[in-house]
C-alpha cells in the first residue's frame, strides 16, 4: 500500500504528525526526504473564523452595493467578509469612545 493511500485511510484523529503543520516533504540529493517548513499564509491576526449572523432583508443588498461601490471607485475587489470585519472594526472604535448604553441607546432609535 502506498503511502498516499494509507493517509487516505488514516484516521485524523490518529495523527501523530498533527503539530507539523505547515511542514513539508521535499525531496533530497540522496533520495530521501527533508521536512521543509513553510511560510503561514496567514498571520495570527488574520485568521478567521465562521460565523452566522441574521440580517434584515435589506443589509445583504447593502454589502453587495457597497462592495461595487468599492470596485468600481478603485477597480479593487474586496470579499463582503472584509466589508463586514471593516463594519464591526467600525463598531469597535464607537464603543471605545461611548457607553454601552449610548450604544444600545442609538441601537434602539
Amino acid at each position: 500500500m502506498s503511502r498516499q493511500q494509507d493517509s487516505k485511510t488514516a484516521n485524523p484523529q490518529d495523527d501523530k504528525f498533527a503539530g507539523l503543520r505547515g511542514l513539508r516533504n521535499r525531496p533530497t540529493a540522496q533520495g530521501g526526504e527533508q521536512k521543509v517548513e513553510q511560510p503561514a499564509s496567514k498571520t495570527a491576526e488574520q485568521e478567521t473564523v465562521k460565523a452566522t449572523f441574521y440580517l434584515l432583508p435589506h443589509q445583504p443588498d447593502d454589502i453587495d452595493e457597497w462592495q461595487l461601490a468599492i470596485k468600481r471607485a478603485t477597480g479593487k475587489r474586496v470579499e463582503k467578509s472584509e466589508l463586514v470585519r471593516f463594519a464591526l472594526q467600525q463598531l469597535a472604535k464607537q464603543f471605545a469612545s461611548k457607553t454601552a448604553e449610548e450604544i444600545y441607546a442609538e441601537m434602539q432609535s
